[in-house]
């Protein structure tokens, strides 16, 4: 019986498109040593005390990843195909090979990125529904709240600034490239910030246009959230049903 002791850094490039929903697999690929006889390796599973789930065959129970659940360990085989001999005259070339992986899945916790990463969008959204609930053709009951068109567009670039922050610090930590899931949360919130600060000045501006002529700002205040939930439905089914 031969056996070998090894360890290795490995660089894993994951798809970050869904994150934080995201699962992935960290994958350890394995050749024989005598490959170039076309040797193939296969896993003694009778060596386990257990092969369940459960159990995490082949996992240090010790091991710790942060923000990460391991779901399951296991053994799989996927083909491969070469165009080089590898030096070796003995090894086949552009002929599937069959290579063994031991592949480990895990799924992220949801409750450190969703609360890092979503709370300040969600708030700014519900504080904007705030100003939008309170613009009305009423000036005494704008004075009241003491809301102006000025205010709101400053409001609005305030808010403008913080997602801007947030949203670049998410950035800089996933480092992924390309339109990641969770980004769809801070355009809504970009365009909205706009559709309120725009909102505002037609209403105070110009209260006589045909969609503030009869019911005042209240179509704005009962489309609010049905749009913005809508949009983000439709974004979350072509991220992970196309």
């Amino acid at each position: 019986m031969t056996a070998w002791n090894f360890h290795a850094t490995l660089r894993e490039q994951f798809n970050y498109s869904r994150y934080p929903l995201g699962r992935h697999q960290i994958k350890l690929r394995m050749w024989h040593p005598d490959y170039a006889r076309n040797v193939y390796l296969t896993p003694d599973f009778g060596a386990y005390a257990s092969t369940d789930r459960a159990a995490m065959p082949g996992v240090d129970p010790d091991l710790v990843l942060e923000n990460w659940d391991i779901q399951q360990p296991f053994f799989s085989y996927r083909t491969h195909r070469y165009n080089t001999d590898f030096g070796s005259s003995d090894y086949v070339t552009n002929q599937l090979h069959p290579e063994l992986y031991y592949s480990i899945a895990v799924k992220r916790n949801l409750v450190t990125p969703f609360i890092s990463r979503t709370i300040v969008p969600l708030v700014i959204l519900v504080q904007l529904f705030i100003v939008v609930t309170v613009l009305s053709k009423d000036r005494e009951h704008l004075e009241h709240f003491g809301v102006r068109p000025g205010t709101v567009v400053f409001t609005g670039a305030a808010f403008f600034f913080a997602v801007v922050v947030g949203h670049n610090s998410l950035r800089d930590e996933v480092k992924a490239p390309g339109f990641i899931y969770i980004e769809s949360l801070y355009i809504v919130t970009y365009f909205v910030i706009l559709g309120v600060a725009l909102n505002s000045v037609l209403l105070l501006a110009r209260p006589n246009l045909k969609p503030f002529r009869n019911y005042g700002n209240l179509w704005a205040k009962v489309l609010y959230w049905p749009v913005i939930w809508l949009t983000l439905l439709v974004v979350t089914i072509l991220t992970f049903y196309t």
